[in-house]
């Protein structure tokens, strides 16, 4: 079990990830956004290569993935994954195909919201709260 979450790739994209978020805190988005691609691709490799007898880290991992696609702005490619690793529901637990899932409607989602909004690195996100009672 422990042979693909220890796998170089899954390393990799992990220190990818973290660079990823150094560059956005840094304010350099165009940079976090190239480090959360290539970290999702790697994640995405080592997700797909788990066997099906690994349902939870196969999971883990799938999850992780498309998460990481999402967080690069790559809403296709996180559908993408998604979708890929739904179509063998065998091979996932039940938490894992939710969750999923619900990453996928979140890539539909935010791909709509930036086709209507623009670039969203640039909108400004709006907090509806219902008015104070007095």
């Amino acid at each position: 079990m422990t042979g693909s979450l220890q796998d170089a790739r899954g390393q990799q994209s992990e220190a990818l990830a973290f660079e990823a978020e150094r560059a956005w805190k840094a304010g350099d988005q165009a940079q976090a956004l190239s480090l959360f691609a290539q970290a999702a691709d790697l994640e995405y490799q080592v997700a797909r290569d788990v066997p099906g007898e690994q349902p939870r880290v196969r999971g883990v991992l799938a999850i992780s993935a498309v998460v990481l696609w999402l967080d690069a702005r790559r809403y296709d490619e996180a559908a993408r994954s998604a979708g890929e690793f739904l179509a063998r529901p065998e091979m996932l637990t039940e938490q894992a195909r939710s969750d999923l899932q619900m990453l996928l409607e979140l890539a539909f989602r935010e791909k709509a919201q930036a086709s209507a909004v623009g670039d969203l690195m640039e909108a400004i996100r709006l907090e509806v709260k219902p008015p104070e009672r007095r």
